[in-house]
């Protein structure tokens, strides 16, 4: 007696034909210019900036099995942050700003990543000749 081989069978998801597909990709195809600054300009910046140094308070949040027994009104809250007078901190805040033209000058931090990030403000910064520089800040 032999042994026989089954035949197999094509299942109905696949039914054996590849499909091909055209994929749109949107891109930007020219390089983004990233300005920095020189040794000189940032030591002056920073020199400019010390005196509206913002010291961020250390804030621990609680574990929500602990937060949860805390009637809302008890509950601890961060500690609020001075801001200087004149600055704008935020992607959100200088891109609503921006478009309306109420910005002097950009600075970006350089290890913003992905980069992708501070585009849109670039972008708007070249369309409204707003000028802009990249710190690069190290503590």
């Amino acid at each position: 007696m032999e042994a026989t081989v089954l035949k197999k069978r094509k299942t109905t998801i696949s039914k054996g034909i590849i499909k091909k597909t055209i994929k749109n990709v949107i891109c930007k195809p020219d390089t983004l210019y990233w300005p920095t600054l020189s040794e000189k300009e940032e030591k002056e910046l920073e020199a400019m900036l010390i005196k509206y140094r913002i010291d961020i308070p250390h804030f621990k949040k609680l574990h929500w099995n602990e937060l949860k027994n805390i009637p809302k009104n008890q509950r601890p809250k961060p500690p609020s942050v001075k801001k200087a007078e004149g600055f704008i901190f935020g992607i959100s805040e200088c891109s609503s700003l921006l478009e309306n033209n109420q910005v002097a000058a950009l600075i970006l931090e350089a290890a913003i990543n992905p980069r992708t990030i501070a585009q849109t403000l670039l972008r708007v910064c070249d369309k409204n000749q707003v000028p802009v520089s990249d710190c690069d800040h190290q503590p």
